[in-house]
Parts: structure tokens; C-alpha cells; sequence
């Protein structure tokens, strides 16, 4: 099998960056090694409404509007600084594979990357191993990603989440963001989604499992209100140094394009994607792999200002979090949304390349 360009990575960002090469011309394929792509989901699902100059988001992609929300603290609530969708990310991201797929690239499920050849990548679909050559390969494969550790870029830090769907007869009463000071530097939310709630628990430090338990009996919720269970970690220290490397590149949780506070990561992965894809495929066009150091200019141009304060806020949140500095106060300086720049690519303007 041979490919212009392979992305390791059926998530947002991977799924970008294969229709940004893919409209280009680019003979792409996407290999992932869950089953299906969107399952299982390991996210809060809530994305703010700016995502909208990015992609569109269908109706049958909403799940809940976050519009009206509070920020929860003991001392009290007030509003929360935060609206935007609460996604059907499965959905979301099958939608996605669709376009990926009408554009002529391959997406193979099941598939893990288990090496590298002296012309591209070793893949283990089943029993059965082979070899992928591609001139270039995108890693889109999250927090632990393979291809980062090829390129001597890993992770060391990681936050957690701990996630359930559940029933609540009052949820207008607990939508938003809930802060303690038990919570080390993260936060509890409650989200809607049709007729459940999204209810989890994200820490830096320490893992959230027992938190979850006394975060649900705050809520009122018992355990025979809860439909399913789901988590996941991610990047805590903010963007990775090197980002390309050779013919590799970094996307979305794998570059540590992710907020270091709020461990937003959709909006982020969604754009580093789209520029992933765009200057692969004008690397394959140019006949030289210098075109990929494009990317990691344009990309830290956009969205790293953003991402460095996030990161400044999460770690003030740190150092003053048993402090005498008053709770809510604390938290009103370091809540806020990262704002991005208006020149965004989309996935709008690549379907009508």
C-alpha cells in the first residue's frame, strides 16, 4: 500500500487533516485503532460557538446548549463566562469520516500502528501485519501518540477525566461549571444532552476517581441514575517544543494543542488539522518535505498566544490554590474562553477546493 500522506488518528484533528490533504490532491489514508470511529467518546462533548467559523455544526450534532450556565462555587454561583454546544461528538465525528471518505481517502479501523519501515509505517489490522509507505505521516494520535515518540516529542504530565451520562429530574439546577477547592486546579461540570446530562470530574492533580463519587452525591445522583462511564487524560504541560520532524508531523492532543485549563482541545485540534493537512499536501505537490515547517510557524502563529495563557492561568490556579487568596476570586481571574484569531482555516473552505 502505498500514500501520499497517512494520518495515525480518527479524531478531529486527524479527520482535519485528511480532508485539507485530501482536497489538495493528496492520496491520503487514515488508520485508527478503535473499531468505530467516535467510540468511545472520552470528552465533555462541549465546544464554544466560535467552533462555528471552523466547521459547521449540524443539528443532529446538538446534543445541548450551554447558553445560560452558571459557575458553581461553595461560597455561590454567578454566571458562567462559557456558551457555545454540547456535541454529539459520535455523530460529530462520523460526519466528518463521511467527507473524509467522499473526498478519496481511505480510512481503515481497527488498524494499529505497531512500527516504522524504511519507507513508511507498520500496521496490524487483526492477525495480520504490513507495511503502509507514505512520504508523509501525520500523528493525530493522541496524548501517548506513537509517531511523537518516533520524533522524540512525548508527554510527561497528564491531567485526568472521569465522565457519565445520567439521569437529572432538575438539570436546570446544576448546568455549568463546578470549582472546589478539592478539585486541585480542575473543575466538576454538568452538561446537557437531550434528555441526560454529561457529569464528570477533570483534574491535573490528583487522579478524580473518589472525587467523582462525592461529586455525583452533591448532584443527588444515585448510582442507578447513571447509564454509562467513560474517561480519559490529557496533556497538562501545553504545546510541545517540536511539532515536525522529518516527514512527521504532530496534531491536536498529540502536539499539546489543547487548553491547559479548561482541557478544551476540539476548536484547537480541529485547526491544527486542517493547516496539518494543507501544507502535507503541498509538500507531496513541491517534491520537498521544507514546506512542512510551514505548519509549525502558521500554527503557533494562531493558536499558541491562546494556549501560553492558558497554560499561565492553570498553573497561577496551582500556586494559589490553598492560598488565603478568596476562593472566588481565584477562579473569576483564571475562568476564562482562549480566543482565537479571525484568519481560521475551515472545513468549508477545503470542500470547495
Amino acid at each position: 500500500m502505498e500514500y501520499d500522506v497517512v494520518v495515525v488518528g480518527a479524531g478531529p484533528a486527524g479527520l482535519s487533516a485528511a480532508i485539507a490533504a485530501a482536497c489538495r490532491g493528496a492520496k491520503v489514508l487514515v488508520l485508527d485503532q478503535k473499531k468505530r470511529i467516535g467510540l468511545p467518546v472520552q470528552c465533555a462533548e462541549g465546544v464554544p460557538k466560535d467552533i462555528l467559523r471552523i466547521v459547521d455544526i449540524e443539528p443532529v450534532h446538538i446534543a445541548g446548549q450551554m447558553a445560560g450556565g452558571k459557575i458553581y462555587l461553595p461560597e455561590g454561583a454567578f454566571p458562567s463566562p462559557f456558551t457555545g454546544f454540547v456535541l454529539h461528538r459520535d455523530r460529530f465525528e462520523k460526519t466528518l469520516a463521511y467527507w473524509v471518505a467522499r473526498k478519496g481517502a481511505h480510512i481503515l479501523v481497527g488498524a494499529k500502528v505497531t512500527g516504522r519501515s524504511s519507507n513508511g509505517i507498520v500496521v496490524q489490522q487483526g492477525n495480520q501485519p504490513f507495511e503502509v509507505k507514505a512520504e508523509v505521516i501525520i500523528g493525530a494520535d493522541g496524548p501517548y501518540s506513537q509517531v511523537g515518540r518516533w520524533m522524540g516529542q512525548t508527554h510527561s504530565h497528564f491531567g485526568t477525566a472521569i465522565q457519565c451520562e445520567a439521569i437529572v429530574d432538575h438539570p436546570e439546577e446544576c448546568i455549568g461549571l463546578h470549582f472546589d477547592r478539592a478539585y486541585r486546579s480542575g473543575y466538576g461540570w454538568v452538561f446537557p444532552k437531550e434528555k441526560l446530562v454529561n457529569v464528570g470530574i477533570g483534574t491535573w492533580k490528583p487522579a478524580p476517581t473518589n472525587l467523582m463519587w462525592d461529586f455525583l452525591k452533591k448532584l443527588k445522583i444515585p448510582r442507578t441514575r447513571i447509564i454509562g462511564w467513560t474517561g480519559g487524560v490529557l496533556p497538562a504541560e501545553g504545546p510541545l517544543p517540536q511539532t515536525v520532524k522529518e516527514n512527521m508531523m504532530l496534531v491536536g492532543d498529540a502536539a499539546g494543542q489543547i487548553c491547559a485549563f479548561t482541557g478544551e482541545g476540539i476548536r484547537f485540534a480541529l485547526v491544527g488539522g486542517l493547516l496539518a493537512g494543507r501544507y502535507a499536501a503541498e509538500a507531496i505537490g513541491s517534491g520537498s518535505l521544507r514546506r512542512l515547517a510551514a505548519y509549525e510557524e502558521h500554527w503557533r502563529e494562531l493558536m499558541l498566544p491562546g494556549l501560553l495563557d492558558a497554560l499561565e492561568r492553570r498553573r497561577f490556579a496551582d500556586d494559589h490554590w490553598d492560598s488565603d487568596m478568596p476562593f472566588p476570586l481565584l477562579i473569576q481571574r483564571v475562568c476564562k474562553m482562549i480566543d482565537l484569531p479571525p484568519d481560521l482555516p475551515s472545513w468549508q473552505e477545503e470542500l470547495r477546493l
